[in-house]
This record gives C-alpha cells, structure tokens and sequence, in this order.
C-alpha cells in the first residue's frame, strides 16, 4: 500500500517507521525542516504508563487544570468539565493504560533490535515533600494497586540512597518508585527513528505543506511549500541540510495533488481546515509547557550531582530527568503562549536547585518553550477518522513520549486490515460526534 503521513513528529516519525517495516510505500510530509522540529523538539521525554493523563485527573493534581482556573477561555473549560464528568470511564481509562503499556513494550523492543542511543534513562521517583502530600497521592496509589501497576514506597532515606544526589536540606516525606518508565532525547530519538525508517524505504517531503484532503478509496492530499520567512526560514533550511541528508525529497515550487492507498494525520493545528474537510471540528486547543536542559557538573569529589533517572516533584508538577550528561527539568501548562517576562524559567531553576544545588551552570542552561495539541477530555484521536482513507493519530498532548510508539503499532495494524489487539473504540473519533 502507498501511506502518506502528515506530520513528522514522535507520533509521525514512529508511523512511519512501523508501516514501512510492514512493506508499505510510505512518504511523510512536514512543514518544517526537520524531524521533531515543533512540539517534539525538546519536550520532557518521559514515558511513563502510572503517570498518564488518566491518573493525574483521578489524584486531582492536574497542571492544566490549576492553571487553566484563572483563564478566559471558558468555552473551553466548560468542555473539558464536561469531558472529565461523563468521559473519563473505566473502559477509557484501562484503553489509555493499555496503550502506555504498550508503547513502553514497544520502544523497548525497538530500542534493541535498532540498538537506539537517544541519552536514555530508566525508573521514577516521584517525590512527596511531606506526609499531606502523600495521603493527598493516595487515590492514585490505589489506582495502580487496582490495575496491577509496579509501584513501591521509599521512605527518605531510602529515596536519597536511590538518588544520592538530592539535596538533605530539601523536606522530603518519602517518595513512590516506579519502575515502568524511561526517558531520553525525544529530538534524537527521531533523527534515529527516521534513519531506520529511510533505510526501509520511506521518504520525507520536509518544507511541505499539505492544504487539502479528499477522501476516498484512493484518497489524495494537495501539498505545496510551507510559508517560511526572514531568519526562521534560513536557520531550518540550515538544519534540514545538516540533519536530513540528501536521502530528503525536496517539495515541489507549486502544489500538487497526489492519491494513496492511505492518509495517516498525525499533526493538526486548532480549527485545523484538514479536520473540518473530514467533518471533524474538535475542541482542540494548544497547551504550552517549557522545558530546561543544561549539562551536569563534572566533579571527581561529588559524582552526584545531578539525578540518575527521572523524578517528579509532585507540589510543583514538574520532572527532572537525566538525559547523558545532561539534567531536563519540564513542567507547567497553560493555554496561553507565555508572555514577556513570564517567570516559569525561574520555577524551573528553583526547583532544580532545590533538590540538586549546584548541579549546573545556569549560564549553560538552554530553556524552550513549545505547544502540544490537547483536547478537552485529555485524551489522543485513534483510528478511522469517519472519512474513506483517512486515519488519525494525533492530539496526545504531553504524552507523546508515552504513547507514539503504541499508538502507530497500532495504526500500522489497522491500515494493514489486522486485529490491533486493544479496543481502540474509546479513543475514536465518534466519541467526538
């Protein structure tokens, strides 16, 4: 079969990968110039199955929530209350759960045959300051208890064994050590990703964008060249030339329209005009979160500096992983972009500096911030899209990492015409109609 993706994100990139392993015509359109060059560029990473959307609703520790509480879009959070009060099921939750799972077996497994180097880390703590916290914790406890998720309490001293690093003169209750999680380089995990994918046959039109659906039995796109202007423009041709390689389609001066035996979406935009010539108006929105990464202190007298894994301070609702030599630090949701002298760097910094003091070089700390598609109920777009040849595989907000490789396991199975061996259904689109 001959598979177009739109989108050359996790989400997009790991699509790729698996339809071309399966000997699929694949080629994948983007309208930047490289992999993982929006939302997926410098995203927190983590992989964590305990931790998805699901359960940070059911402990009522939610970010966005908190920080959507003082916005005007209250449109949206009508929706999401909505969504939230009649959506978050049983049969939603074990199908998200499932799907984490999933997509953790399968980023293993690729890691080893594709023998993947992305400066990945495995197992989370996630951090109680003091006892409130823990018992505020407790309904997610039970939760993994019920549905058989690895999880263990440390107490204090326990965790600072675990990770020597943590600062004595920082309150720290205890902590619950998760197994079932990584997490690594999102950016180079698709530069690799692609490779593999390239080496198997499929192409990348970057530069590209696609302005036109039509469904059908052989449904077909309109692709033309994306807008691109001024600096922006140069610095990702720059990097497309420095990171594609010559392997990379270019995109055609005018538009063209070309048919495939498949449409995969696996990126949109809110009142993306794509979703709507499919008869889809979602109540999509972007919700914008920053990330922090800087290199560790090298120091032969404190080898310790930073974090070993991955940790989560649960007050602030931000992570703290180790990437090679390197410390990320992700964290805070809102459905504005930031504004000037928005203070969420600072956060960042405070809280790393509270649980690993002197564990970097502020001055070497490179900060992004970057958007992920959301909707209301918090959960991802799977499956048919109700129009012939048209699939979807996108809005899985910050749990990309967590769900790409699942999500086009099984999309690679659908379009094959195979059982995908989980129940899709509460993920569909129809639960948007």
């Amino acid at each position: 079969m001959e598979v177009a993706i739109v989108g050359a994100g996790l989400t997009g990139i790991h699509a790729a990968l698996e339809l071309a392993a399966q000997g699929h015509a694949v080629v994948v359109f983007e309208r930047s110039g490289s992999v993982a060059a929006e939302s997926s560029f410098a995203q927190g990473g983590l992989c964590a199955p305990a931790l998805s959307p699901v359960w940070g609703a059911l402990c009522g520790t939610q970010a966005l929530e908190l920080q959507a509480a003082g916005l005007s879009d209250a449109g949206w959070r009508w929706a999401a209350r909505q969504a939230r009060g009649k959506g978050w099921t049983e049969a939603r939750q074990a199908a998200l759960l499932a799907l984490a799972r999933q997509s953790l077996a399968r980023s293993t497994l690729l890691r080893k045959q594709l023998q993947l180097d992305h400066e990945r880390s495995e197992g989370l703590l996630l951090l109680m300051r003091d006892e409130a916290q823990a018992r505020k914790a407790q309904p997610l406890v039970e939760r993994w208890q019920s549905v058989g998720l690895a999880h263990q309490w440390l107490d204090a001293e326990a965790c600072r064994r675990l990770e020597p690093g943590l600062s004595t003169d920082t309150a720290l209750h205890g902590g619950w050590q998760l197994p079932e999680a990584e997490a690594g380089n999102g950016r180079e995990l698709c530069l690799l990703l692609k490779q593999a994918a390239q080496r198997l046959g499929a192409h990348f039109m970057f530069h590209t964008e696609v302005r036109a659906l039509q469904a059908g039995r052989r449904p077909a796109l309109t692709h033309g060249p994306a807008v691109l202007t001024g600096i922006a423009a140069t610095a990702q041709r720059q990097e497309a030339l420095a990171t594609n390689g010559p392997s990379t389609v270019p995109s055609p001066r005018e538009a063209q329209t070309h048919s495939f035996d498949a449409i995969v979406l696996c990126g949109a935009q809110p009142g993306d005009p794509l979703l709507a010539q499919l008869g889809l108006r979602p109540a999509l929105r972007q919700v914008w979160g920053r990330t922090l990464t800087a290199p560790l202190r090298q120091l032969e007298a404190f080898p310790d500096l930073g974090p070993r894994a991955s940790l989560i301070d649960d007050r602030h609702q931000l992570s703290l992983s180790r990437l090679g030599q390197r410390v990320r630090v992700s964290g805070g949701a809102s459905l504005q972009a930031p504004s000037r002298g928005d203070k969420g760097f600072e956060r960042l910094h405070e809280v790393l500096h509270d649980w690993f003091p002197g564990a970097i070089q502020p001055q070497q700390a490179q900060h992004w911030q970057g958007c992920r598609l959301m909707l209301a109920d918090g959960l991802p777009l799977l499956g048919a899209s109700g129009a012939e040849g048209i699939w979807l595989n996108l809005a899985h907000g910050g749990q990309g990492a967590a769900l790409a490789a699942g999500s086009a396991q099984l999309m690679a199975a659908l379009i094959g015409g195979r059982d995908p061996g989980l129940d899709l259904s509460p993920l569909s689109a129809e639960r948007l109609r």
